[in-house]
């Protein structure tokens, strides 16, 4: 007979896994585990060899569009297009498939969801111009 029993999800631990990685010191290579704290930067002690070093988390989405807000226009979009060719395969067709679903997004947002505007354009223009009657 098989059993159809299955083990609750610990939704406790696969956070606790998810919201904490391990590092190695960089003196003693003592793993380490620290909490993500995303665009965040940790100063980690560690307690075999009583070093301390710094942990940057960077988001890799904020670091992409970084703005630098003492340059002029050209000079940010050229710095953007060269840290887009920088960027593996992979993450150029996610962000271009992000990139084209929100503007599909958008075009059925301002549309009205399936041309219904268009249709409220039909309906006015009929009740402003009736048809010509023909009396016989």
């Amino acid at each position: 007979m098989i059993s159809t029993f299955k083990r609750p999800l610990n939704i406790a631990g696969a956070w606790k896994n998810l919201s904490r990685k391990v590092f190695s010191c960089p003196q003693c290579a003592q793993k380490i585990r620290v909490p993500v704290r995303p665009g965040k930067v940790l100063r980690v002690h560690c307690q075999s060899c009583r070093c301390h070093f710094q942990l940057d988390f960077k988001v890799p989405l904020i670091e992409f569009f970084r703005w630098q807000s003492g340059k002029s226009l050209k000079h940010n979009l050229l710095d953007l297009k060269n840290r887009f060719w920088n960027l593996s395969f992979r993450s150029k067709v996610g962000l271009l498939s992000a990139l084209v679903l929100m503007s599909l997004m958008m075009s059925l947002l301002f549309t009205g969801l399936g041309g219904k505007g268009q249709e409220l354009d039909n309906q006015k223009a009929h009740s402003e111009n009736p048809p010509a009657t023909r009396r016989i």
